[in-house]
């Protein structure tokens, strides 16, 4: 296990080489600049730890603005494509609430379709982040051995 702490944006990162996931915790809600900021730190780490399945536990952070949930569909997911280089696996796991926010406004096949090489899916059971991320990792590995 590998872990980063980033006290100024409340956000813990930690990689489970055993399961092959990133994982993203939030400890509270913070403003824009230091959600971008903690999401491109994310990326840094996850280029270095070779990582394309990542879980975002937001139940700690909340929702995003508007604002912010474009800048990462558009400007984050951009640069993922860019620097990581293959298929990437993005559970969110998010509260009820918010849940039902993202399916009203952003919308879940809009996520689900996002692109050839960004699988995003949300839940509100970890486990089931887990398992679906889980499934990627032995899909991706079957790919990559052929």
């Amino acid at each position: 296990m590998i872990e980063k702490d980033l006290p100024e944006s409340h956000l813990q990162l930690t990689f489970r080489k055993d399961m092959g996931i990133l994982f993203l915790r939030w400890s509270k809600q913070v403003g824009s600049a230091l959600l971008r900021q903690g999401y491109l730190q994310a990326l840094d780490f996850a280029e270095e730890v070779k990582a394309n399945l990542w879980l975002f536990d937001l139940r700690g952070r909340g929702g995003a603005t508007p604002e912010d949930e474009t800048w990462i569909l558009e400007e984050f997911y951009g640069n993922v494509v860019e620097r990581l280089q293959r298929t990437g696996y993005f559970a969110y796991l998010v509260s009820p609430t918010h849940y039902a926010h993202l399916r009203e406004t952003v919308g879940f096949e809009k996520l689900a379709n996002f692109s050839e090489v960004v699988k995003i899916h949300l839940f509100v059971s970890e486990l089931e982040a887990i398992e679906w991320l889980r499934l990627h990792k032995n899909i991706s590995s079957a790919q990559e051995d052929s």
